[in-house]
């Protein structure tokens, strides 16, 4: 992702990485979501843990 870190600029790069990937129709159609994911970025990189900080969960074997 760039370094802007705004919802605006991720969710163009996410849909540009989409239209490579599946072409501009499909990524058009996937608009909203791509805003969303970018939306849900932007929420968790500005709400870090502390580095000392343990994970609230485990993953199981």
């Amino acid at each position: 992702m760039r370094d802007d870190g705004s919802v605006e600029a991720m969710a163009q790069e996410l849909q540009e990485k989409a239209a490579d990937l599946w072409g501009q129709e499909r990524a058009s159609r996937m608009g909203p979501a791509m805003r969303q994911a970018a939306e849900y970025l932007q929420q968790v990189a500005n709400n870090l843990p502390k580095r000392e900080e343990e994970p609230a969960f485990f993953l199981g074997r």
